[in-house]
């Protein structure tokens, strides 16, 4: 039976090793870049699930010392993800509930990693490299291909504004930080106001300036420590072991990391030599990992202790395996409806998914979108629409609320969606009772999460414009104009309510210097450019 679960977690990785540069190329056209990692992740997790019970019923005695860093890393994540997605498990696997669901997958690669090493040191020996080489290939070409696609100027934030963020969020979530892959919700919050003044201040930055700073911003010091400690151990078993290659490799590859924004494929490629660090020498016995606290004979309790974090282990891996199934087929059918054109088509598989996994906010947040636009094309359908055509179309109105609500109560901390709900209500003013206030409800709760953006300042100006309020309207452009001085859509603003205030002189000033701020050939330099002309024929 041990033999059955070995040979078992072998054939996943090669199966996976074989057919991942298919399913690279397929989701690529099918579903897009990032599916590869669902594929990646849930092979994995199957292969380690299957080596897991192969070392439960044959090696549960003699679990390896040299694994205790992985398993405790493991363990780290695994806790700030729970936080994170405020993970509450019933027995009914339906009734899963949590929040902030953008974190699952970025928790998930930071658990996959530390086991993909497990894999690769007990896999590295005489006659299996091939199991080993085969992903990193591929995962290095994948690099190669994302790296190949046009680049904006830049798309990480200066060190300085790395390291500034990271204190913020240390600041106010000193242990577990501000959750996996929630770097962007954390540089909204956080971002220095001369960010403003430079030509990236629209910029939302997905990664901090180096692998360091993003742990530090988003697992917090306790993922930090850890991801430190599993380097520094394995680093000076390498050393001891005298495998200086791998030894010297990790040394240059977190040299790196200091220097450059968070790389996948390096991620992967640094986790590769922590495994091979502590592989198994050709007789199949491991090296000791070098600890400072742990001693080299296991006492029985630490030999307790070892146990509960490889049981822990083998628990979080069965669940999770079971939860990103249900990400895999739920991320199909949303990734297929921003593929198909045909409005029926989209409505059905945006549905599908939020029925798999009705947990995740981004999906309820398009959803509200699809509904709207859906609502809206049918009653431009017909020049009389009938009553059943109403009453369809505002069954919509009210699915797309209730979704932009929904995708609101699952992702609290963002600002998408805030102003995705604040968006809807200002477009359903004079349809739905009371979607102003709720507009600018939820525009201010949005201000909260990202206060330096001029943006929403604007648009809580504009509100505030169409009601005739001048003198909030004058405040909100205003504060706009302090964020980021000569924005031409608050000069904009201001002009439009000046000229509708009769001060056409005030107006056309602020006019021609949006003219500026505004790039030319595009459909707001052209509608200013438009109304200049006109204020100044009238001033003639």
């Amino acid at each position: 039976m041990n033999r059955f679960f070995l040979v078992l977690s072998q054939t996943f990785l090669c199966v996976a090793s074989l057919i991942t540069p298919f399913l690279l190329f397929a989701s690529f056209q099918l579903l897009g870049e990032h599916t590869i990692f669902f594929f990646f992740i849930f092979f994995v997790f199957l292969s380690f699930l299957a080596y897991l019970c192969y070392l439960a019923i044959s090696k549960l005695p003699l679990l390896q010392q040299s694994y205790i860093p992985h398993y405790f890393f493991i363990i780290i994540v695994l806790l700030n993800l729970q936080k994170t997605l405020n993970l509450k498990i019933t027995l009914n696997p339906y009734q899963i509930n949590f929040i902030n669901s953008q974190s699952i997958i970025p928790g998930l690669v930071f658990v996959c990693l530390p086991l993909f090493s497990i894999l690769a040191a007990e896999l590295f020996q005489k006659n299996k490299k091939y199991f080993l080489i085969l992903p990193v290939v591929v995962f290095l070409f994948y690099q190669l291909y994302a790296t190949s696609k046009p680049q904006t100027p830049t798309s990480f934030p200066t060190f300085d504004t790395g390291i500034k963020i990271a204190a913020k969020s240390l600041e106010e979530k000193l242990f577990f930080g501000f959750g996996a892959g929630r770097f962007e919700d954390a540089y909204r919050l956080y971002k220095p106001n001369k960010i403003n003044h430079t030509p990236y201040w629209d910029s939302n930055f997905t990664s901090s300036s180096n692998e360091y700073l993003e742990i530090l911003t988003t697992f917090g010091l306790s993922g930090f420590l850890s991801y430190f400690f599993l380097i520094l151990t394995l680093f000076i078993n390498s050393l001891s072991a005298k495998r200086f290659v791998p030894a010297l490799l990790i040394l240059v590859v977190s040299i790196v990391n200091l220097f450059i924004p968070p790389v996948f494929s390096l991620r992967l490629f640094l986790f590769m030599l922590l495994g091979l660090s502590v592989a198994p020498k050709d007789n199949g016995t491991h090296n000791s990992t070098f600890l400072f606290f742990i001693p080299q004979n296991l006492t029985p309790l630490f030999g307790a202790f070892y146990f509960v974090l490889f049981l822990t282990t083998l628990l979080s891996v069965g669940a999770t395996i079971y939860l990103i199934s249900l990400y895999a087929f739920a991320e199909f059918n949303f990734q297929r409806s921003t593929k198909v054109k045909n409005p029926n088509n989209i409505y059905y598989f945006q549905d599908k998914a939020i029925q798999l996994l009705p947990q995740i906010g981004k999906y309820h947040l398009l959803f509200s979108q699809t509904s709207l636009a859906y609502a809206n094309s049918i009653m431009v359908l017909e020049s009389s629409p009938s009553s059943q055509t109403k009453k369809m179309a505002g069954n919509l109105l009210i699915q797309a609320i209730n979704e932009a609500k929904k995708a609101v109560d699952l992702s609290p901390d963002s600002q998408k969606p805030l102003v995705n709900a604040a968006v809807l209500y200002r477009n359903l003013i004079g349809i739905v009772p009371d979607s102003r206030n709720f507009s600018l409800a939820f525009f201010q709760k949005a201000i909260q999460k990202d206060p330096l953006n001029p943006y929403l300042q604007i648009q809580v100006g504009n509100i505030f414009l169409v009601d005739n309020d001048y003198e909030n309207a004058y405040k909100f452009f205003n504060n706009a104009l302090v964020l980021r001085p000569g924005y031409g859509l608050a000069l904009y603003g201001l002009a439009v309510m000046e000229k509708n205030q009769g001060q056409k002189k005030e107006a056309m000033k602020h006019l021609a210097d949006a003219l500026e701020d505004t790039p030319v050939d595009t459909k707001d330099y052209m509608q200013i450019k438009k109304e200049l002309e006109m204020l100044d024929k009238e001033t003639r």
